[in-house]
């Protein structure tokens, strides 16, 4: 009774080594496709390669082969799984020959495909055509363009984008444009820039439709098309006339008056001029920034945007916005920490003398743990530090706690005004001797005395009532803006107020 259970195990084993299925298993052999390829007259053939797909519209797990077609127009492709094939025929040469797919077809959804079975060869030959060729002029307000426009053309309709859709590249010669060879069909093309306002065309190749250009199929054609300019602002651009000279290098920017914080158009500045094209309308500050020492401006002579007033362009102005800037000079100097170690992160701010409110107004703010260098306007200036560290004094240049004690720095246009170090020192609480008399009036006469001592005479002395305190309180600033202790600094030191 066991017999049977033996026999068929040993069935089972005799065929899993049989020879017959392993053979079973083998892949069939490969196939291949051959060809002849003819070019119209003065093209050659071996400009155009052949690629063979087993799918056009997937990018992995595909079967692709690609090989060049011989001078005189075969070609074979070799080592083709069994299956159904795609053949795309590309020209890459410089005649104006359109590459097409199998049986003339210009589109992937036309594309017919080819069976290629195991062990056989298939034949696909194929001839392809010239393709239209369309020239366009380019001119700006009827003159010759300045610079080179974007040139686009796209199909449209039914038509595949084919050759490729955008022609920008190698096909401007400063004055016009020349596309791609171009299959039957409708397209449209577009030129545009900031500098112009856009125009585009259409054209139909071979088709008869109504349209700008018409072309007929393996056709030449030509266009002109003239752009009209956008709003411009341009201008000169030079240093104060103690300079005689042109900015030869910065920028100029328009600042939307509605937002003031935005850099909406540049131009830069070379040898003293600037452009900007493609304004939109609207209003807009101008702001000058020059380089090699210029101090950046605002137009109308102004030095900041608050002091600004903004321009107005429409559609198709032309502004000329003119400017002289000023020459400034440097002021350079380093902070030092306790001892002439490495000082902590510093706020630096530089206050500058005007004479005719005879007060100081911190004009720039910078932060250095080291060695600092701005460019200011000239002027008389006062230095002031101001260490993030708590426990490190503030001081004001040269080694001033007050800013009574301070001394001005004077800066020259062209020039570089190099400081002192500032050495910063640790925080201490200063402590004055008292002055003061029996009385108000004992007091006022020992802190004149204090002031001017015997040897000093006063150059104004103010008498007031001392019961009216509004009137005592204005005379010490009335007498500081009539010289003070006769000297120019203290009366510039009255900053604060001044009298009238």
């Amino acid at each position: 009774m066991r017999r049977p259970f033996w026999s068929a195990i040993l069935v089972a084993l005799t065929l899993l080594s049989s020879p017959v299925a392993a053979s079973a298993i083998e892949d069939p052999p490969p196939g291949a496709i051959a060809g002849t390829v003819t070019v119209p007259a003065g093209a050659s053939a071996a400009d155009v390669y052949v690629t063979a797909r087993d799918d056009l519209w997937s990018s992995t797990n595909i079967v692709s082969k690609t090989t060049f077609v011989d001078e005189d127009g075969s070609y074979r492709i070799e080592g083709l799984p069994p299956g159904d094939y795609h053949l795309k025929f590309t020209y890459n040469g410089p005649e104006p020959v359109l590459s097409e797919y199998w049986q003339d077809a210009y589109k992937k959804d036309e594309s017919v495909p080819l069976k290629v079975v195991a062990g056989g060869q298939v034949s696909a030959n194929a001839v392809l055509d010239t393709g239209a060729v369309l020239t366009v002029h380019v001119t700006e307000d009827g003159g010759p363009v300045t610079q080179r426009p974007h040139f686009s053309i796209v199909a449209t309709g039914d038509t595949y984008e084919y050759g490729p859709p955008n022609v920008l590249h190698g096909y401007w010669d400063g004055e016009k444009f020349k596309t791609w060879p171009l299959i039957p069909g409708t397209f449209e093309f577009v030129i545009d820039g900031a500098r112009w306002f856009a125009e585009s065309r259409t054209v139909a190749v071979g088709v008869g439709e109504a349209s700008d250009v018409s072309l007929e199929a393996a056709g030449v054609a030509e266009a002109t098309v003239d752009l009209t300019i956008r709003s411009t602002v341009a201008g000169t651009v030079g240093l104060s006339a103690a300079e005689s000279g042109v900015v030869a290098i910065g920028s100029v920017w328009l600042r939307p008056a509605g937002n003031p914080l935005q850099w909406e158009y540049h131009g830069q500045v070379r040898d003293g001029q600037y452009a900007i094209d493609g304004v939109l309308p609207g209003e807009y500050y101008v702001h000058f920034q020059g380089q090699g020492g210029a101090i950046d401006a605002f137009w109308p002579d102004a030095e900041s945007i608050e002091e600004a007033a903004p321009i107005s362009i429409g559609e198709t102005d032309h502004l000329t916005v003119d400017a002289t800037l000023e020459l400034g000079g440097w002021i350079e100097g380093r902070v030092l920490g306790p001892g002439g170690t490495k000082a902590p992160a510093t706020d630096m701010s530089l206050w500058r003398y005007d004479e005719g409110s005879n007060s100081y107004h911190p004009v720039e703010e910078l932060v250095t743990d080291s060695a600092f260098t701005t460019l200011v306007k000239p002027g008389i200036y006062s230095v002031y530090a101001r260490p993030r560290d708590e426990f490190l004094n503030s001081q004001w240049y040269e080694s001033a706690r007050y800013f009574a004690q301070s001394l001005d720095v004077e800066v020259t246009a062209g020039s570089v005004t190099v400081l002192d170090d500032m050495t910063l020192a640790e925080r201490t609480i200063d402590v004055f001797p008292r002055v003061a008399g029996q009385n108000r009036f004992a007091t006022a006469v020992a802190v004149t005395q204090m002031m001017y001592p015997t040897d000093h005479r006063a150059p104004v002395i103010y008498l007031v009532d001392a019961h009216n305190f509004p009137d005592a309180l204005a005379a010490g600033p009335a007498a500081a803006a009539q010289g003070g202790r006769d000297s120019p600094r203290a009366q510039r030191r009255c900053s604060r107020c001044r009298p009238r």
